[in-house]
């Protein structure tokens, strides 16, 4: 007669133990779920964020960067994201705190650098805007609009001659940048080198023919007593929106 194999019982605290495993393996998995679905709607936010900020709606973006923040308080995209929005509106306290706080979690970014910095700049804070400049060219030497940047505040302070020093930087790095040129071609005219000033005021307007370019020519023209040509370029300039241009339009034709 053949023999029937013996069936093994499993012996009681075995079968604790395999129920213990099961019931971790499930935490595990409800833990590793809810991770994802936490990441997933924290970059849902940031993409809703980014979306309501394309379309102009401010309020909005903010609303959605505030909740990735509430989701991680250590992203530190969503407190930069919502500094630019800040920005944007001028709300430059809200900025600087939120640049401040990505810049805590990610230091090495130069652009949460420069953006504080404009911030402060709209505080009236220049000498901690100027080493936030510095602190941002530390990180990258040949960032040209920082340099540009640093070269406005150092002019706000009174130091022309230190603005001029760091817009040749900028443009011993890149010598066709239009920020630069236009930027210089300011500095010119206000230390009375008119012939220079123009020069890189016609260079500027070979790279990118802005409005805002063809206004600052128009008042080197007027400089150089050449009556006509400023009243072309200002007339251009105020066609193009630039307010100003339309300003010094009425009072030459006056």
């Amino acid at each position: 007669m053949k023999r029937l194999s013996r069936v093994r019982r499993v012996p009681a605290g075995g079968a604790a133990l395999g129920r213990r495993g099961g019931i971790c393996v499930i935490l595990a998995v409800f833990f590793l779920l809810s991770v994802i679905a936490v990441a997933g709607d924290l970059q849902a936010w940031l993409e809703e964020g980014n979306n309501r900020f394309g379309a102009g709606d401010t309020g909005g973006a903010i609303t959605c960067y505030t909740k990735a923040i509430e989701l991680d308080p250590e992203c530190d995209n969503a407190y930069y994201n919502r500094g630019v929005v800040y920005l944007s509106i001028d709300r430059y306290e809200e900025a600087v705190a939120d640049f401040t706080a990505s810049l805590d979690l990610y230091s090495d970014f130069p652009t949460a650098h420069l953006l504080r910095e404009k911030a402060l700049v709209g505080l009236g804070r220049y000498e901690q805007a100027y080493d936030d400049f510095t602190c941002a060219l530390d990180l990258d030497p040949e960032y040209v609009r920082a340099f540009v940047d640093r070269g406005r505040v150092r002019r706000l302070m009174g130091d022309v001659s230190g603005a001029l020093e760091d817009v040749n930087a900028a443009l011993g790095i890149d010598p066709g940048s239009e920020t630069a040129l236009k930027f210089r071609a300011e500095l010119y005219r206000e230390m009375g080198r008119f012939d220079d000033a123009l020069a890189d005021a016609n260079a500027a307007l070979e790279v990118s023919p802005r409005a805002g370019t063809y206004y600052i020519r128009g008042l080197i023209y007027l400089d150089l007593g050449e009556a006509e040509k400023a009243i072309a370029d200002f007339t251009y300039a105020c066609e193009m929106g630039v307010i100003d241009a339309c300003d010094d339009l009425e009072v030459i034709r006056w």
